[in-house]
């Protein structure tokens, strides 16, 4: 094997003698007078006070993306009264052009109101109180704020740099080369509100799979971010496929969008500039009214009749249903216009191009990238590898739980079910809701391996009602079977009758009593295993999986679902159910010994913040709701505390209270995640503060909203603060730490590659960013061991990420090197699975407790802060 001593990450810095490096562009605000009228009718309609009403400007600014090319950037939120720019582009469109889309907008958003009003405020709608504004940018110059982090002079930077970089990089001139295949990149422009620059290869590549060719293209994403302490900014070069979908799509999952790339040789609108750039539209597929017929692909986002009232018939803006049944014809590639649909998982049929580059072709293609910039910026350092040495040298014990098929399940059986017993007692029910004897075959199977007990599928005679029972010295193991029947069904959402999200909630509330009025309440420890369509068989919101889950907490059985499509491997998925079932018992973690950080005891604590705004969640509510998981590194044992929680919890108890509270609507929860901060404060100070040693695990980007601290220019080395306080040294909080993690999430860690001399691989460790901030890098996972190595765009591949660690708070004396380097071994102390885990396992087991918190009391709902 391949030995490295340092990771290359896939980023840039800025060039030192770069003394002037600016850009200038041009921006356009939403008109003040637009504002006062549009929210006075949009207040009339919620009932709100102008002051609190928000428009529906996403729709608005979708059609912008499909319609108007170059531009750099759309603000998502250009409706506040205190917001500034809304759009950036490299030239001043026609204001006319723009005009006419806005009042097709107000048009249709407006329809249903009174008529005279509606033509009052389209009267009020002057096309020149759009006012284009040059602006010019220094996009080097950059300050440091009191921690020392790069800070940037004005936020169009984090826009306006990756826009410069990028059309370089499209410039018609430059090719880059792969092997026998030449690459050359368009601009793709970004979601409103995103920030970067994206470059796509077109033409697409080809590879044939038996009789089928499957199109594909290279993705460049670049960003600027910045690291904690380090005084400059970074500029991450991320690599990837894009997927187009090459046979006619025959599912496209009810709610969800995929987009559509455009490339046109003439605008779609007069008064718009040509562009070589990508156009973006988003599609979906829309379900028949009743005794309405069969469904319908359409334009996603209510964009159609908006692109109805805009384009002219001869210019044939084209059609969702043709798109979607003949994908490639529409790629047109012997043509001059091209719609590109994006394969998304979950479509069918799939795509049969996995996504992920090759390291050496990472490599290449990013060299090539360097040398193109290379006047601009210059390549980041490599990241050294940390060595630890003796004490530091961190490990986890053996996993009981690996490798149970039926060979060398002894002394493992024995100890695994020791291990279950100590953490829920010698009982333990487990039940199976199936739909297929196949499928309740390989979950008897599964479960007896684990346990090492025989399950006999010629005993599938047990029943929930009348089970088996299997006794063992270490523990008693009822286990019995039922058909699932009617409870596995699509939620019947009703037709009509108040909201779609009252609607929503009306049909979870109904699969819960039905559930209530079968399923009777067990005593003990209980489990149940669902058998379910997959993913693809139920349309959007009529999944049933949350419902069943609150259903089967109320009767006091955790629960698992296993979903099998018919390209799956049946065995594989019990196995890895009947694990994570385990997972939910609050079994059996490995932790490192706390002697290599020189304690005799360490508290282990993770705080997640669930965080869901109401159109993605299941019940159609918004909440914010940290959860505080804790392990003690004596005894192993995890318990839960978060709101409503009147006490720290085991696992398994926590998961089905917090899932009780919400299928009886009572969980308590915070509407926004800023409103949670004090709670997070509380708790902090009450459960960690001079308790002994414990290190607090926070994720940046889940939980910087809430705790603003977490920020890159606010966190503090050995300090804390909440809010807007001054930090306060950490050892003031006796025995506390905090190590916030980062990952891949916005692009906020880069890819990589390990490198030396020669070879070009993976690097399983820690490397040192800065004295504070550490990259963890694991080799590549299990799933991607066997691809081949022949260095094809088209092979299977892995696009690995960095999780940093940024060790900020530690007591004196503490060597941010070894907690860094046992924050790492933290990822793969999870007892059921052998592989590295994203985060540390507090933030885990915190993270995936969201499962079981979905809140369906609407209480008084806001809008969405997104």
């Amino acid at each position: 094997m391949p030995h490295y001593h340092e990771i290359q990450p896939l980023a840039f810095r800025l060039r030192d003698d770069k003394d002037v490096f600016t850009a200038t562009v041009q921006t356009l605000s939403f008109p003040d007078p637009w504002k006062t009228a549009l929210h006075a009718v949009q207040s009339k309609r919620s009932g709100r006070n102008p002051a609190e009403s928000r428009l529906k400007i996403g729709v608005l600014n979708k059609a912008l993306r499909a319609l108007v090319p170059d531009l750099i950037a759309i603000a998502p939120n250009a409706d506040k009264r205190d917001a500034q720019e809304w759009l950036i582009a490299r030239r001043p469109i026609d204001v006319q052009a723009l005009h006419w889309i806005v009042d097709a907008w107000v048009r249709e958003e407006y329809a249903d109101g009174d008529a005279k009003t509606l033509r009052s405020i389209l009267e009020s709608l002057k096309p020149n109180d759009l006012q284009w504004r040059p602006q010019t940018f220094d996009l080097g110059r950059w300050s440091t704020s009191h921690n020392g982090t790069a800070v940037m002079t004005r936020d169009e930077a984090f826009v306006l740099l990756p826009d410069f970089l990028a059309d370089q990089i499209g410039r018609h001139d430059v090719v880059f080369e792969l092997g026998s295949e030449c690459l050359r990149f368009r601009r793709a422009p970004l979601r409103p509100g995103g920030q970067g620059a994206e470059l796509v290869s077109w033409p697409p590549q080809q590879s044939r799979r038996g009789n089928q060719q499957w199109h594909y293209s290279v993705v460049i994403t670049l960003t600027v971010q910045t690291v904690p302490f380090q005084p400059f900014p970074v500029i991450h070069c991320d690599l990837g496929l894009r997927r187009w979908v090459s046979r006619p799509v025959t599912y496209l999952p009810a709610g969800e969008e995929t987009s559509v790339f455009l490339l046109t040789s003439a605008p779609w609108l007069d008064r718009l500039p040509r562009s070589t750039g990508f156009q973006i539209a988003p599609i979906r597929w829309e379900r028949a009214s009743a005794g309405n017929g069969a469904g319908r692909y359409v334009w996603g986002s209510n964009l159609a009749s908006i692109l109805n009232r805009l384009v002219p018939k001869e210019r044939a803006f084209p059609d969702p249903a043709t798109i979607c049944a003949n994908p490639v014809g529409a790629l047109n590639l012997q043509g001059d216009s091209h719609a590109a649909l994006v394969y998304r998982n979950g479509m069918r049929p799939e795509h049969a191009i996995d996504p992920g580059i090759m390291t050496k072709v990472r490599r290449t293609l990013f060299e090539q990238i360097a040398d193109t910039l290379q006047p601009f910026v210059t390549v980041a350092d490599p990241l050294p590898k940390c060595r630890p040495t003796g004490a530091s040298r961190m490990t986890v014990n053996q996993n009981p739980f690996a490798h149970t098929g039926k060979v060398n399940t002894q002394p493992h059986g024995s100890l695994r079910r020791a291990i279950i017993a100590q953490s829920i007692g010698n009982q333990l029910a487990i039940e199976m809701y199936v739909q297929t004897d196949e499928v309740r075959d390989a979950l008897m199977k599964a479960t007896a391996e684990l346990l090492d007990v025989t399950i006999d599928p010629a005993m599938s005679g047990g029943t929930i009602d009348h089970p088996i029972t299997i006794e063992t010295p270490e523990l008693c193991i009822t286990a019995g079977t039922r058909q699932l029947g009617a409870l596995g069904a699509p939620l019947d959402i009703p037709t009509s009758g108040g909201s779609s999200h009252d609607r929503c909630r009306e049909a979870i509330r109904k699969r819960i009593d039905e559930i209530s009025r079968q399923i009777p309440p067990a005593t003990g420890t209980a489990v149940a295993f669902i058998e379910l369509q997959g993913k693809d068989g139920f349309r959007g919101a009529e999944d049933p999986k949350h419902a069943l889950r609150m259903g089967f907490a109320l009767r006091n059985r955790l629960t698992q679902c296993i979903t099998v499509g018919k390209d799956d491997r049946l065995d594989y998925r019990a196995k890895n159910g009947v694990l994570d079932m385990v997972r939910q018992l609050g079994v059996g973690v490995r932790l490192p010994q706390p002697q290599s950080l020189q304690l005799d005891r360490l508290g282990l604590a993770g705080l997640w913040l669930i965080n869901r705004q109401r159109a993605s969640s299941p019940g159609r509510v918004q909440q914010a709701l940290p959860v505080f998981v804790s392990i003690d590194s004596n005894n192993q044992q995890i318990n839960v505390y978060a709101p409503g929680l009147s006490a720290w919890l085991p696992y398994p108890q926590a998961l089905l209270e917090l899932s009780k509270a919400a299928g009886n609507g009572k969980l308590d929860r915070f509407q926004r995640p800023r409103d949670s901060i004090h709670f997070i404060l509380d708790t902090i100070r009450r459960e960690f503060m001079g308790t002994g040693d414990t290190v607090l695990f926070v994720h940046a980007q889940n939980a910087r909203r809430a705790w603003p601290w977490l920020t890159n220019h606010r966190i503090t080395v050995d300090g804390i603060a909440f809010g807007e306080e001054p930090p306060q040294p950490i050892s003031n909080w006796r025995g506390l730490r905090i190590i916030r993690v980062r990952d891949s999430q916005f692009h906020e860690t880069p890819e990589w590659y390990a490198k030396n001399e020669s070879e070009t691989g993976f690097m399983q460790g820690v490397s040192k960013i800065n004295d504070r901030v550490f990259a963890s890098t694991y080799g590549k996972p299990l799933q991607f061991r066997q691809a081949r190595h022949g260095g094809g765009l088209d092979e299977l591949a892995w696009n690995p990420a960095i999780v940093e660690f940024t060790v900020a708070a530690l007591q004196p004396g503490d060597d941010p090197q070894r907690w860094a380097a046992y924050a790492h071994a933290l990822r793969q102390a999870l007892s059921h699975y052998d592989g590295a885990t994203v985060l540390p396992l507090p933030l885990h087991l915190a993270k995936l407790a969201s499962e079981y918190a979905i809140a369906l009391d609407p209480r008084d709902e806001i809008d969405d802060e997104e």
